[in-house]
């Protein structure tokens, strides 16, 4: 079974949409963009809400 599956937004231009993703037997969705038939996941970190573009700090 494939780990991924893409699913392309119907009125993109540009190859948008989303990634069904499992791994370690957690399941996610990731904005993502195909070109090519090559897959791109476009990850992202929370940042302030002062949009300082500074990344918020880990709490674990």
């Amino acid at each position: 079974m494939d780990n991924e599956i893409f699913y392309e937004y119907e009125s993109s231009q540009y190859g948008d949409g989303i990634v069904s993703n499992k791994y370690r037997n957690e399941f996610s969705l990731v904005a993502a963009k195909r070109k090519n038939d090559e897959i791109f996941m476009e990850w992202v970190f929370p940042q302030k809400r002062d949009r300082s573009k500074e990344p918020i700090d880990k709490n674990f």
